[in-house]
């Protein structure tokens, strides 16, 4: 008789109300070739990551030919465009803060402050609350889903993101705001001889 090495019996993992992985029964035995296949966003990873299995295990990647007529060529012209447009809030907001503090490094070492440690620590605290929607890092990740579209394999947006399209005129909104802010700071200063 083998070795069990992997069991699980009705596995669940659930992130908020969303069962990631749900009821999942698994028995492999040592010596046994076990395979785990399944779309993105399945839950293989997470299943195995319940378990404690992700540090015994590799995954072997296996590629299609790349093959032209499944790319979408209208969403490959349109990603940098779109990906740049969710960027601007930052930038606009780093010039904001270079005017305000009158310094260039403190302006980016605030804004790279705030992005990196403040609205990260925010997004994972409170990523499911509908305020978080709003925030620049997640109006980032939600026109990233516009991305699976250049393979033609588009996926819905998790509920706490704003829809795509919304978060461009979100970003456009906060672009604006943030640029109207800086120019009549700047011009309320003192800045010249």
């Amino acid at each position: 008789m083998t070795n069990i090495v992997l069991q699980t019996t009705n596995l669940t993992k659930a992130f908020g109300q969303h069962k990631a992985v749900d009821s999942v029964n698994i028995t492999a035995y040592e010596g046994e070739v076990f395979g785990f296949l399944g779309p993105n966003g399945a839950g293989k990873t997470t299943t195995l990551g319940v378990g404690g299995a992700t540090g015994w295990y590799y995954k072997t990647f296996m590629y299609q030919a790349f093959s032209v007529a499944n790319v979408n060529w209208l969403a490959t012209l349109a990603a940098p465009f779109y990906m740049t447009l969710v960027e601007l809030p930052y930038l606009t907001l780093m010039l904001l803060l270079t005017v305000a503090t009158r310094s260039a490094f403190a302006g980016i070492a605030i804004g790279l402050g705030y992005t990196q440690f403040i609205e990260t620590l925010l997004g994972g605290l409170f990523y499911s609350t509908g305020w978080a929607k709003w925030m620049l890092r997640n109006l980032y990740f939600s026109a990233t889903y516009l991305l699976n579209s250049i393979g033609n394999k588009p996926l819905p947006t998790p509920e706490y993101l704003l829809a795509p399209e919304s978060a461009f005129v979100t970003t456009t909104i906060y672009t604006l705001i943030f640029l109207a802010a800086a120019l009549w700071l700047y011009r309320r200063q003192d800045v010249g001889g």
